[in-house]
């Protein structure tokens, strides 16, 4: 069986270490997966054929798709072809949009920190500070800003680099969170981020991790997000206010640095056979 595994190209120079794994792991599952680059794919439509194409040539039709490019409309292309594909697209455009993940985190009754959607050409006041600032996309802690009264708050909007931002109110606990790895609504491990020198707490930015136990709170948060979406392998975080978890953000295509340096488990093992079990390869 085949299978592509979608990268933009950023984001596979970044991750050529789990990029290897997964192929590895393919092959020793019989499962022949190739790297592609976001950048050399265009979906095509023609009556009522959906294709995609590298360089003008038509691409075969996989048997399943690995989407880890962020591009939900890719996924969803793949769908309409009779893909399978890893996240879906529903997974892909909730997660890698703050607001529609805070809103159905919200529908869902799980606690978040108040949260505005703001037009940054507008630059309307913030309604509380400290605040952070924060796009709608993105990940890693890029162009994440804290303000702590309004003349950084105007300096950052004003500089902004995207039209609309994110103003949430800053968590009591600053420079901590918790991310929780799921696999097919499963909780495989979760991390502890510390930062002492950042309110970003990132482990690629340099933040320290250790192993963490997931609270009651946690769990149904994960149950309740995991029976909404049926993602196939995310990470959930969760920041910490006067003492409480407090969701924040779903990652879609979840990084895996974490798990290798501070476990033993063969994170792209088990996705490669949650994948193959899943298709009935």
């Amino acid at each position: 069986m085949t299978g592509y595994l979608i990268y933009n190209k950023k984001e596979a120079a970044r991750n050529s270490f789990f990029i290897g794994e997964l192929i590895k792991e393919g092959q020793a599952r019989l499962l022949d997966i190739s790297l592609i680059l976001e950048e050399d794919l265009s979906p095509g439509i023609c009556s009522s054929d959906f294709l995609v194409t590298s360089d003008n040539k038509k691409l075969k039709k996989p048997d399943f798709v690995i989407a880890r490019s962020q591009n939900y409309i890719l996924s969803k292309h793949f769908e309409y072809m009779g893909v399978r594909v890893f996240n879906t697209s529903k997974v892909c455009r909730i997660c890698n949009d703050k607001m529609q993940t805070y809103q159905l985190a919200a529908s869902l009754d799980i606690p978040i920190m108040e949260t505005r959607l703001i037009n940054c050409q507008n630059s309307p006041a913030s309604p509380f500070f400290p605040c952070v600032i924060k796009p709608t996309g993105g990940k890693g802690g890029e162009n994440v800003f804290m303000a702590h009264d309004m003349g950084e708050y105007e300096k950052i909007i004003s500089s902004f680099p995207e039209k609309y931002a994110l103003v949430q109110k800053c968590a009591s606990t600053l420079g901590r969170d918790s991310r929780i790895y799921v696999m097919g609504g499963e909780i495989i491990c979760a991390f502890t981020r510390i930062s002492k020198g950042d309110f970003r707490s990132n482990f690629c930015l340099g933040g320290q991790a250790e192993p963490h136990t997931p609270t009651r709170a946690e769990r149904l948060a994960v149950e309740k997000l995991c029976k909404a979406l049926k993602p196939d392998y995310v990470g959930i975080d969760f920041v910490y206010n006067d003492g409480e978890p407090i969701f924040n953000e779903i990652e879609d295509a979840v990084g895996a640095r974490m798990v290798y340096t501070l476990s033993d488990i063969n994170i792209a093992a088990m996705y490669v056979k949650y994948i193959k079990d899943t298709i009935g390869g």
